[in-house]
């Protein structure tokens, strides 16, 4: 897995307020777009599948894809820092219009189909509860994964 980080926003490093991007590079075992949050493949190593919210081992983030998945092809998973993309993307991933909503939550989606992203936090019973990133524009989301909370 090869590290790599960029700073944002102009500010020189070293800055406190400097944010970084850590990504790492992933296979695929599934085509999907940029901005598709991933977690680890149960039954091939080394690669990612699209996450969901609503089984233990599908709800374990591992990252937000950097860019497009391609079964067979390595690409960036963004796994902490602020992820880029134009609203369209964004729009993809959270099935809304605009892009994303300055200063909102955003948490994996269990509902409406795998590798979504919703501003929801209170999923069914018995689904997971896992935060992702908040928005710092409607083309940034600033990558913070949290651990999946199963709902009683």
């Amino acid at each position: 897995m090869t590290d790599t980080s960029r700073t944002f926003g102009g500010r020189a490093p070293g800055n406190v307020n400097t944010f970084t991007s850590t990504v790492g590079s992933f296979g695929f075992s599934q085509d999907f777009p940029v901005g598709t949050p991933v977690c680890p493949s149960a039954s091939v190593s080394d690669t990612v599948i699209k996450a969901r919210g609503n089984a233990l081992a599908t709800s374990k983030v591992a990252g937000v894809a950097a860019a497009a998945g391609v079964v067979g092809d390595p690409t960036r998973i963004q796994y902490a820092g602020p992820l880029k993309l134009t609203e369209e993307e964004w729009d993809e991933i959270t099935n809304d219009t605009g892009g994303l909503v300055r200063g909102t939550p955003y948490y994996l989606s269990q509902g409406f189909g795998s590798g979504k992203l919703t501003t929801s936090n209170t999923p069914n019973s018995g689904n997971f509860l896992v935060p992702v990133g908040i928005a710092l524009s409607s083309t940034v989301l600033l990558v913070q994964i949290g651990a999946p909370v199963q709902v009683p």
